[in-house]
C-alpha cells in the first residue's frame, strides 16, 4: 500500500518503526503530533489519536479505537475491534471487519464487503458505498500502455495531474508514527522485525524488541526493556525504566537513566550517566567525558559529509 509514500523529499528505511517526538503512550492510547501510518499485516493493540491523518494498510488488526482530525484511509480486509472517529474523510476498504462505532464528519466511502452493524454507522456527509480501487488499476494500466508505447512525456503530464489534484495522497508530514510490515504492538511489548528509532521527548509504555538497532533520542521515557539483536543508542537525558539489552555495542549518552541492567558487546559509557542494576560488557567499556563526545560528534559529521559527497558523486 506503502509504495510510493514519501515524507516530503526524504527516504526512510521502511523495516524501522518510529515513535515521533512528544509521542505519549498513556491509558492504552498513543497520542502523536503528525501521521500515523500501519503498514500491512500489522497487529496493533493501541488505540489511535492524532490531529492529522491515519493510514492503515492491508490485513491490519486494530484492537484500539481510532481517531484522526484529518483523512482516515483503512486498506482491505482490516479487522477493527474499537471505535472510528474520523473528523474528516473516512475510507474504508473492502472486506473490513469493524467491531465498533464509525462515526465521520466528512463523506464516507465504503468498500465491497465490510461488516458493520448498521446502528453503529454515522455519517454526516455522503456515504459512498462501492470499491474504488479497480479505478486506480484502470489507471495503472492505462500508464503502463503509454510507457509500452514510449509517449512518456504524457505519462509525466498524468501524474503531475494527479499529484496536483491529491498532493495530500503523496505526502507524509514530517513527524509521523510509522509501524513496519509485520510488526506486533501490545500494550506490553514492540515486536519489530528491523529497527525502532524514539523522538526526543517521547514517552513510550512497554518493553521495545528490534531485530536491528534501537535509538532512544534526547529526553525521551521508555517504561520498559530495551532489546536490540545489533547496537542500541541511548541520547542525552533520556530515561529507561527497565534494562539495556544489546547483542551489538551499545552507547549511553550524558545524563541517561537506566533503572535496569545493561548487557552488550562493547559499552561506550558517559561518566554523567547512571545504570542502576549490573553493567555487563563482553568487549569493554569505554567511559566518555564531554570532551571525547564533542570530539566524536564531530568525526560523525565529517563521515555523514563524506558519504554525502560519495552518493552526489556516484
Amino acid at each position: 500500500m506503502f509504495g510510493n509514500m514519501t515524507m516530503g523529499h526524504m527516504v526512510f528505511d521502511r523495516s524501522q518503526y518510529i515513535i515521533p517526538p512528544r509521542a505519549i503512550f498513556e491509558d492504552g492510547k498513543v497520542t502523536v503530533e503528525g501521521d500515523i501510518v500501519i503498514a500491512d499485516k500489522s497487529e496493533v493493540l493501541w488505540a489511535m489519536n492524532t490531529e492529522h491523518r491515519i493510514f492503515v494498510g492491508e490485513m491490519v488488526t486494530l484492537g484500539g479505537d481510532l481517531e484522526a482530525g484529518g483523512d482516515i484511509r483503512i486498506d482491505m480486509s482490516c479487522d477493527v475491534s474499537g471505535n472510528i472517529v474520523g473528523h474528516h474523510k473516512v475510507y474504508v476498504g473492502p472486506r473490513c471487519k469493524i467491531a465498533g462505532k464509525l462515526t465521520s464528519e466528512g463523506d464516507l466511502d465504503i468498500g465491497e464487503d465490510v461488516e458493520i452493524a448498521p446502528e453503529n454507522l454515522d455519517a454526516q456527509a455522503w456515504v459512498n458505498i462501492r470499491d474504488p480501487i479497480p479505478t486506480m488499476i484502470y489507471i495503472v494500466i492505462y500508464l503502463l500502455e503509454l510507457l509500452r508505447r514510449g509517449e512518456t512525456e504524457q505519462v509525466e503530464a498524468i501524474l503531475a495531474e494527479l499529484e496536483a489534484e491529491n498532493p495530500d495522497d503523496f505526502l507524509i508530514t514530517g513527524d509521523f508514527l510509522f509501524v513496519p510490515l509485520g510488526s506486533r504492538l501490545t500494550k506490553r511489548t514492540a515486536q519489530i522485525k528491523g529497527s525502532i528509532r524514539v523522538g526526543e521527548e517521547a514517552k513510550v509504555r512497554g518493553n521495545l524488541n528490534a531485530t536491528k538497532d534501537v535509538l532512544v533520542g534526547m529526553d525521551a521515557e521508555v517504561l520498559g526493556h530495551v532489546i536490540a539483536k545489533r547496537n542500541v543508542t541511548i541520547k542525552e537525558g533520556a530515561v529507561i525504566e527497565g534494562s539495556a539489552r544489546s547483542k551489538g555495542d551499545m552507547d549511553i549518552e550524558t545524563g541517561v537513566h537506566i533503572t535496569g541492567d545493561v548487557e552488550c558487546m562493547t559499552l561506550k559509557l558517559h561518566t554523567d550517566a547512571k545504570v542502576d542494576g549490573t553493567v555487563f560488557a563482553q568487549r569493554g567499556i569505554r567511559f566518555a567525558d564531554e570532551e571525547s563526545k564533542r570530539t566524536d560528534d564531530a568525526a560523525d559529521r565529517v563521515k555523514s559529509d563524506l558519504e554525502g559527497l560519495d552518493t552526489v558523486l556516484g
